[in-house]
């Protein structure tokens, strides 16, 4: 889950409520609203469950880049809208003096855009988020548009015999994963390089 700060509003006709969430705490309700679980992997089930209502999410979170082989921390600000099915991620990052924005229906490709418009400016810079872990892989069967990648960390000292999509398949069986946000960072955090095969679209979608 991600531990990070938000601001949350959920309106329709009848009602609007916005809350404040503190390191992935609620910290204030307001119109006797209740969130429980892990708010961010399950916002839209929250937004129709309430009042079939729209819902837009604020956040922001420490963002990591490796510039010139040296890591570095800035800010990514995040703003999610949903409307029963409909969902919509923008990114807005500051980079080099020029504020760059990426918005799409799924999350790995709001990520991939973002990636992509930072090599037009300079192609010596990498995203270090789970999307680009070589530990990480979605469900070779399908996933959700945000939340919802696998991290395999754990088993780090077989990663690399799975060279393809059958391998992933084989190796999934009877075993259970940490689920992890494209969008989240940890110390064990390794670059995918260019032997590593990753169920996603990372490595394979690189318009820069």
């Amino acid at each position: 889950m991600l531990k990070c700060d938000a601001i949350v509003t959920i309106e329709n006709v009848r009602h609007k409520a916005k809350l404040k969430i503190v390191n992935g705490s609620v910290e204030i309700l307001c119109n006797n609203l209740k969130l429980n679980g892990n708010f961010f992997c399950d916002f839209r089930d929250v937004a129709g469950s309430l009042f079939q209502s729209k819902l837009t999410v604020e956040f922001k979170i420490p963002f990591h880049l490796k510039v010139d082989n040296e890591v570095r921390e800035t800010t990514l600000y995040i703003v999610v809208n949903s409307m029963l099915s409909d969902v919509d991620f923008q990114l807005n990052l500051s980079f080099q003096g020029m504020t760059l924005e990426s918005k799409n229906s799924n999350m790995e490709y709001a990520i991939i855009n973002l990636r992509n418009d930072i090599w037009k400016i300079n192609r010596k810079v990498d995203i270090m988020t789970c999307i680009s872990c070589r530990f990480s892989s979605f469900n070779p069967f399908g996933n959700m548009d945000f939340g919802d990648l696998w991290c395999l960390k754990k088993h780090s000292e077989v990663i690399a015999e799975i060279k393809n999509k059958n391998d992933l398949i084989n190796f999934m069986t009877d075993k259970t994963f940490k689920i992890t946000e494209e969008i989240s960072f940890c110390e064990k955090y390794s670059m995918v390089g260019p032997n590593d095969y990753v169920y996603s679209d990372w490595k394979y979608n690189q318009n820069a």
